[in-house]
C-alpha cells in the first residue's frame, strides 16, 4: 500500500486557480442578479416596448371582464320548454332607490370631487416626468463645450 504525497507546487497552483475563479465569479453574480431585477420590472417593458405594453393590457383588460348575458322576454310557450330542459333562471330584479338620503349625496360628492383631483393630480405628475426625460435627452445630445 502505497501513500501519495501531493505536490506542494500542484496545491498552491490549484489555490490560486480557485481564488482567480471566486475574484471573476463575483461580478458576473452580480451582473446576473441585477439583469434579473431589471426583467421583474415592469417599467423597464413599459420603456422598451410601451405598444406592447399597451396591448397586454388590454388583453389582460378583456380577459378579466365577463361576458354580457344574454337578457330573453321569452313568452309563455319559451317559458314552457326552458323549464322543461331545466335552463329557466329566474333572478328577481332589486327595486331601484330613486331617492337617496343627504349623507349618501355627501359621500358621493365628495368622493367625485376626490377622482377628480387625483386624476388632475397624475396628469400634472405624468407631465412633470415626461418634461424632465425630454430635458435630460437634449442635454444629453447636446456637444459638450471644452473650456480651454
Amino acid at each position: 500500500m502505497s501513500v501519495q504525497h501531493s505536490n506542494p507546487e500542484t496545491a498552491e497552483q490549484i489555490r490560486e486557480q480557485m481564488r482567480q475563479t471566486r475574484c471573476h465569479l463575483q461580478p458576473e453574480v452580480n451582473r446576473i442578479v441585477e439583469d434579473a431585477q431589471k426583467l421583474m420590472d415592469w417599467h423597464y417593458y413599459m420603456k422598451r416596448a410601451p405598444w406592447m405594453m399597451l396591448g397586454v393590457a388590454a388583453a389582460v383588460g378583456y380577459v378579466l371582464v365577463p361576458k354580457r348575458l344574454e337578457v330573453m322576454s321569452p313568452d309563455a310557450d319559451e317559458l314552457e320548454k326552458l323549464s322543461k330542459k331545466q335552463r329557466l333562471v329566474v333572478e328577481p330584479k332589486p327595486k331601484a332607490n330613486s331617492r337617496t338620503g343627504p349623507i349618501a349625496s355627501l359621500a358621493g360628492f365628495l368622493a367625485m370631487t376626490t377622482l377628480r383631483a387625483g386624476v388632475g393630480y397624475a396628469g400634472q405628475y405624468i407631465g412633470k416626468q415626461f418634461e424632465e426625460n425630454s430635458k435630460s435627452q437634449q442635454r444629453s445630445q447636446e456637444p459638450q463645450q471644452v473650456n480651454s
